[in-house]
C-alpha cells in the first residue's frame, strides 16, 4: 500500500474546460462551486442545530433471498447518547439468527421464520422513537419449462402447444414474449382463454401460462420467452420454434435435441466418476506408500539404536562398567535432546530476523480503533520517535519527546495467506525509503497480537485520495481532476 504524505496541486474544471483562476470564467465558477458546498454545510448546520432526536435516514423494508445474508441499518442522528436496538414485532426478543449490532440489524442466513415486522427502537434520556419496517424472505423465480436454448419443430398447420412453468416463492407470474416483444392481447390474433373470441383466436394463452398456437403457420417461426416474475426478481429462459412444411420436417434423430442432452449428460457424469475413482486410488497408492516408507525408517532408526547401545556396552566393558552394563537413560536420550535443541535455536533464528524492527509495545498511547484491514484491527496512535530511535542506535542523544501519529496492523488471523502477506508487506516496507511513501516505524512482536506500526498519512492512499498521476515522467507533481 503506498500512501500520499501531501497533496502537491489542484486543478478545477467546469464544463469540461479548465478553469484559470484570473479569468473571469474561472472565478465565478469557482466560486458557485464554493457558495455551493458552503450552503450544504449550513443546511446540515441548521438541521442538527436543534438536537431533536430523529431517524438519518427512516429505516425500510427489505427483500432477503432464502439462505442469504442481508443487513437494515437503522441510523439515529441528533440526542445526546442514544442507544438504538432491534426488536421483533413492538418488543418481543429477536429470532435466533437475527442479531442487533450498533443500530444494524444482521441477518446472517435467511429463513422463512425470520420474515415479519421488526421495530428499531432509539432511546436518548426520556426521548424515543421508533421505525416500523417488514422484513420478507423470497425464493427467486426458476424456469422450468421451457429449458434454456430448447428447440421445438412443428408441421404447417398443426397445432402447437408451448407450456411456461416456474418455481418460485411468491408463486411468480407468467408472461410469453416473442423475439423479446410482450404478447398482448387482442394484437395479431392473441386472445385469452376466458375471451369472447378465445374459440376463434389462433393464438391463445390460457390461464395455465400455457401458449397455444392453432394452425401453425412458417411466419410462426421465431423465438419464444417464457418470463416468470415475482417480488425477489425476474427469470426468462427462450426457446426457438420452427415450423416447417410437411415435405420437410426434420426426422426424429436430427429433432432427439433432449436425447442428446441426456446423453451428452451421462457420458459427462461417468468421466467424472472415474476421474473420482482414479483419484481416489491413486491418494490410497500414496498414503500406503507414505506409510511404508515410514515404517521402514522407524525400523531403521531402531535398528541404528540398538548398535549403538550395543557399541557403547563393549565401550563401557573394555573401560569402567556402568550399571547393568547399558547407557544411563538420559545418556541415550541426549541424542534426540541435541536435535530438539538445535530445532528450537533454528526456530527462534527464524522468528529473530525481524528483532531489529521491535518496538514495546507500551511505547503506544492514546490508541484508537478505527476498523478492520486485511490482516484484522487497524487503530490510530501515538509515539515517542526519540525513543524508537533510541532503540536502533543507543548513542542516540537527544532526550525531548517528539511524538508522531502511526497507524497499528494487527495481526489476528492464522491463515497462511495472510500471514504470508503480512511478512511480504513488513519486507516491502523494509526496502522502500521515500519521503513521499509512508515509512515502516517498527513492528510489536513481543507478544501476540503481533502490530506493524506505520507512518499515519493525513491524506490517505492513492486508491481513496481519488488521486491521479499527471504528467509523472516529466513534472512528478499530484494532479487532482
Amino acid at each position: 500500500m503506498v500512501n500520499v504524505k501531501n497533496p502537491v496541486h489542484k486543478i478545477y474544471y467546469y464544463n469540461d474546460e479548465e478553469l484559470d483562476g484570473a479569468g473571469d470564467v474561472g472565478h465565478h465558477s469557482a466560486h458557485k462551486i464554493r457558495s455551493h458546498k458552503n450552503s450544504r454545510r449550513h443546511r446540515a448546520a441548521a438541521a442538527n442545530a436543534d438536537g431533536k432526536l430523529r431517524f438519518e435516514p427512516e429505516p425500510y423494508s427489505k427483500k432477503l433471498e432464502l439462505n442469504s445474508s442481508g443487513k437494515i441499518h437503522c441510523k439515529v442522528a441528533g440526542g445526546v447518547s442514544p442507544t438504538v436496538q432491534w426488536y421483533l414485532n413492538d418488543q418481543d426478543p429477536l429470532p435466533e439468527g437475527v442479531t442487533s449490532a450498533n443500530g444494524t440489524l444482521v441477518v446472517a442466513e435467511a429463513a422463512r421464520r425470520h420474515a415479519g415486522q421488526y421495530t428499531c427502537k432509539a432511546v436518548d434520556g426520556e426521548d424515543t422513537i421508533t421505525s416500523k419496517i417488514n422484513l420478507d424472505v423470497v425464493v427467486s423465480p426458476r424456469v422450468i419449462e421451457p429449458s434454456q436454448g430448447e428447440q421445438r419443430h412443428a408441421r404447417v398447420g398443426s397445432q402447437i402447444v408451448l407450456n411456461c412453468r416456474a418455481t418460485g416463492d411468491p408463486l411468480p407470474a407468467t408472461q410469453w414474449d416473442r423475439n423479446r416483444t410482450m404478447l398482448k392481447l387482442h394484437q395479431d390474433g392473441v386472445d385469452a382463454e376466458d375471451a369472447v373470441n378465445a374459440s376463434t383466436a389462433r393464438v391463445l394463452v390460457l390461464n395455465n401460462g400455457t401458449l397455444l398456437i392453432r394452425n401453425a403457420t412458417e411466419q410462426d417461426s421465431d423465438r419464444y420467452g417464457c418470463i416468470a416474475g415475482n417480488a425477489a426478481g425476474l427469470a426468462r429462459n427462450e426457446l426457438l420454434l420452427i415450423v416447417h412444411p410437411e415435405d420437410e420436417m426434420p426426422t426424429s434423430e436430427s429433432s432427439g435435441v433432449g436425447g442428446k442432452a441426456v446423453v451428452v449428460s451421462i457420458s459427462v457424469a461417468g468421466a467424472y466418476m472415474l476421474l473420482v475413482l482414479a483419484l481416489m486410488l491413486y491418494c490410497r497408492r500414496r498414503r500406503l506408500n507414505r506409510r511404508q516408507r515410514g515404517e521402514k525408517e522407524e525400523l531403521e532408526m531402531a535398528e541404528g539404536r540398538e548398535k549403538l547401545v550395543e557399541e557403547e556396552d563393549k565401550k563401557v566393558g573394555n573401560g569402567a562398567p556402568a550399571p547393568n552394563g547399558r547407557l544411563l537413560p538420559h545418556d541415550r536420550d541426549s541424542g534426540a535432546d541435541n536435535s530438539e535443541v538445535s530445532a528450537i535455536s533454528r526456530a527462534s533464528k527464524k522468528s529473530g530476523q525481524y528483532d531489529h524492527l521491535a518496538v514495546p509495545r507500551s511505547l503506544l498511547v492514546d490508541q484508537i480503533t478505527l476498523g478492520r484491514g486485511e490482516f484484522g484491527e487497524v487503530s490510530l496512535a501515538k509515539i515517542d520517535l526519540c525513543q524508537v530511535k533510541k532503540l536502533r542506535n543507543k548513542d542516540y542523544a537527544e532526550t525531548e519527546p517528539k511524538m508522531a501519529h502511526v497507524l497499528v496492523k494487527a495481526l489476528t488471523s492464522k491463515d497462511e495467506v495472510l500471514l504470508a502477506e503480512f511478512r511480504r508487506q513488513l519486507e516491502l516496507f523494509t526496502r522502500v525509503r521515500h519521503e513521499n511513501i509512508a515509512r515502516l516505524i517498527g513492528l510489536c512482536n513481543e507478544m501476540e497480537p503481533h502490530c506493524m506500526l506505520l507512518e499515519h498519512t493525513d491524506w490517505g492512499d492513492l486508491k481513496n485520495s481519488r488521486m491521479l498521476l499527471h504528467d509523472w515522467p516529466r513534472t512528478g507533481l499530484l494532479i487532482e481532476t
